[in-house]
């Protein structure tokens, strides 16, 4: 029996297999598999992760050392130098050069404040992006490591069928959507695709199925083995660990080489 990564209730579930879901702060219940962290793609989506954030913390320091500049007390007090400056220049009847300076002075300080302005928002774009990238892909390579996949050949095809939102509570949650954009429905009662039934369509599609153990898909009926009955071509087999090898996804998904268990 294959175990779906989220269930809606725990009514329908064999006695006994219950213990092993827990329940997320959206009611729904996800299933508690250990390992998965441990797995080489989900490895490297940490080790990018990591990468992101000291980035992020790296400008985070930098913009740190104006935090105690109060942009009002300084312009406040640029103002009086220069209207001491400007008194001293009126006393020697030079006006033209008052005039210059004040407007040079004014030109920096916006300047400035521009550049500030402009950082500090590319810094929160990055860490949100950053953010919510990690939890896509980390949410996709579990999806299909539950189902015995290979996430580095479906995370192109899978990263833009969802997206990433925020709820209520600041959580971020997958949203399924077709074409348009928009969530897809699955039945008349509006009912809205999650992440295991894209997973599952995949599991059976004639291509996209071969990423999978021994998922069952055989590619519209064609003849897997090439033997005398379609005179085709028989696929490279390599029985490998996940992860030890490197395989070009074009030719597990074409059937040129398949991967199995060892």
């Amino acid at each position: 029996m294959t175990l779906k990564a989220v269930l809606e209730s725990l009514g329908d579930l064999p006695e006994g297999l219950a213990e092993h879901y827990a329940e997320g702060s959206d009611g729904r219940y996800y299933l508690d598999a250990e390992g998965v962290d441990d797995l080489p793609a989900v490895r490297g989506l940490k080790a990018k992760r990591d990468e992101l954030l000291g980035t992020v913390r790296e400008l985070k320091d930098e913009a740190e050392k104006y935090r105690d500049i109060d942009p009002e007390k300084y312009r406040a007090l640029m103002e009086e130098a220069e209207e001491a400056r400007h008194r001293e220049l009126a006393g020697e009847g030079d006006l033209d050069a008052i005039k210059g300076e004040y407007e040079s002075k004014l030109a920096q300080i916006k300047e400035r404040a521009d550049r500030e302005t402009q950082k500090a928002r590319e810094e929160a774009e990055a860490e949100r992006r950053a953010a919510r990238q990690y939890f896509k892909q980390r949410e996709i390579t579990r999806a299909v490591t539950e189902k015995g996949g290979a996430p580095e050949l479906l995370e192109g095809v899978l990263d833009r069928q969802v997206k990433v939102e925020r709820n209520d509570a600041g959580e971020f949650t997958l949203t399924v959507v077709g074409a348009d954009g928009s969530p897809r429905i699955k039945d008349s009662r509006g009912t809205t695709y999650d992440l295991s039934d894209v997973v599952e369509e995949l599991v059976e599609h004639p291509v996209y199925g071969r990423a999978f153990t021994a998922s069952g898909a055989t590619g519209g009926g064609a003849d897997q083995t090439g033997g005398s009955g379609g005179g085709g071509k028989r696929p490279r087999t390599i029985a490998a660990e996940r992860g030890s090898v490197r395989v070009d996804p074009a030719k597990v998904l074409s059937g040129e080489v398949s991967i199995t268990a060892p």
